[in-house]
């Protein structure tokens, strides 16, 4: 059941942010701003590059997979010696260009962390590999357990060694040995359908270039705001941008859970021709994102102030004045992943490649014009300009082929109310228990808007229902 998947697949997800976050407010206490910013600016760098292994040959495996789940032993077969060869030189050339690449950043001091940080490549590729293994065979819950184990080991792992004289060199050690673990708890659960079916004639190559490229172009966008912000500013500076930045992604981390779910189950129905099943999946789907994308953006908005010294301390109080501004550009790129997401499964690659290329130039554009003179707030504006942008002509595509997101009156709901109440609840600031009581209270209003004016309504509370409860008429959702 797709409803029961994206799930189980949320949950996961939900496990991943929670160590997440729980990993950035200790190493960003432990370690202070300064050092906190280069341990933010080193894992931007190893994840981009993390993104050429981890895509492609793992996104095929779910998307030709989850059309056909029998032919998966054939399509492991033919596809895993690529994917291990693929992350070996990915790593080597990682190790080797390092002093290059902090030369350039003029932080010659954290090559050795760097190198470091680069064999965590072959273990995390090839643990991504064996996700996007059970992804495609819809083993949903197999997928949340491999990212349970991951999320914890890597928190278990990276406090153990920072608490050492290791410091940020053990946060760096603690994450690689947590996708050895993943790995190994992956080769141990993998299992294949008995019955088998022949491959259908795949262009490999041309599916996995342009998909490696969309998704380290998307990965870059998430990070060359911090990038210029490294560049131009000082450490403290980059650690006050990680902070915010780590909260204001909560909706992104959550459109993957949703994204995964949704590719190789929209690409089941392509193949069955079940045209109304993919309109009513991007419809009702799209809907509940934006809902939860626009609840996020307002308590982030609203109580920025309390939200960061809670998290992070009173050391970065200064991250709390673009808080607002950075978790509504972070909220709109979740959005445009979900509108790709869509695009891709539809085999729109090569347009979704280009549009996302497009705004990445724009994003470089506007850093560079703003970031210099205006720091943070520069940023921040930077990745909003280019998400609108992304968001408006993907979803032009998407409408102009056929298929229809949320209906406008939906929209204007969800965005409306989501703006009547900013303003009042903003100006009601005050410490971290009033804020939180505030933030309970404007859930709560928010959702009872949507539920009087018929946004929120007892069949949607029904398919909720459903996925806890596994009842047969989750089926008629699904």
């Amino acid at each position: 059941m797709i409803a029961r998947g994206i799930f189980l697949m949320v949950l996961s997800q939900g496990v991943f942010l929670l160590a997440g976050f729980t990993l950035n407010f200790g190493l960003a206490r432990f370690l202070g701003p300064g050092k906190f910013g280069y341990y933010g600016w080193v894992m931007s760098i190893l994840l981009v590059v993390e993104v050429f292994v981890i895509t492609g040959i793992p996104e095929l495996i779910q998307k030709f997979g989850g059309a056909n789940p029998k032919a998966m032993r054939s399509l492991k077969q033919k596809t895993f010696k690529w994917q291990f060869l693929y992350s070996s030189i990915a790593a080597g050339l990682f190790i080797l260009l390092s002093p290059i690449i902090t030369e350039f950043f003029h932080k010659n001091e954290l090559t050795t962390v760097l190198r470091i940080a680069g064999f965590d490549i072959i273990f995390y590729g090839l643990f991504r590999y064996y996700v996007g293994i059970q992804n495609g065979l819809h083993q949903f819950e197999k997928y949340s357990i491999l990212g349970f184990v991951y999320s914890i080991s890597k928190l278990i792992f990276i406090f153990i060694l920072v608490s050492t004289k290791l410091s940020l060199l053990g946060a760096i050690i603690g994450n690689t040995m947590a996708s050895i673990t993943g790995l190994g708890v992956a080769l141990v659960i993998t299992k294949y359908p008995k019955d088998t079916s022949p491959l259908q004639k795949i262009s490999y190559f041309s599916f996995i270039l342009p998909n490696i490229l969309y998704f380290v172009s998307l990965s870059a966008l998430l990070y060359i705001d911090l990038w210029f912000v490294s560049y131009y500013w000082d450490p403290k500076i980059i650690g006050y941008y990680v902070s915010a930045t780590a909260l204001g992604k909560l909706p992104y981390f959550f459109s993957i859970a949703v994204s995964a779910a949704l590719l190789p189950s929209i690409s089941l129905a392509l193949r069955q021709k079940d045209n109304d099943r993919v309109q009513m999946l991007v419809q009702q789907f799209s809907r509940y994102f934006l809902i939860f994308v626009f609840l996020v953006v307002l308590i982030l908005g609203t109580s920025a102030n309390s939200i960061i010294r809670l998290a992070f301390g009173y050391k970065y109080i200064p991250a709390s004045k673009i808080l607002p501004v950075v978790s509504f550009g972070l909220s709109m790129i979740s959005v445009f992943c979900i509108f790709n997401t869509i695009l891709i499964a539809k085999n729109f690659m090569k347009q979704v490649l280009l549009i996302t290329i497009g705004i990445v130039l724009v994003d470089i554009l506007f850093c560079r014009l703003l970031v210099p003179e205006y720091g943070m707030l520069g940023a921040g504006v930077s990745i909003t300009v280019a998400a609108v942008i992304g968001i408006s002509v993907s979803g032009r595509l998407i409408f102009l082929n056929g298929g229809y997101l949320v209906p406008k009156i939906s929209f204007l709901r969800i965005s409306g109310w989501a703006l009547l109440l900013y303003l009042p609840f903003y100006y009601f600031q005050g410490n971290i228990l009033w804020d939180l009581l505030k933030s309970f209270l404007l859930a709560i209003c928010y959702l009872g808007l949507l539920w009087l004016t018929k946004e929120f309504t007892a069949s949607d509370f029904q398919i909720i229902k459903d996925i806890f409860i596994h009842s047969d008429s989750a089926k008629k959702v699904d």
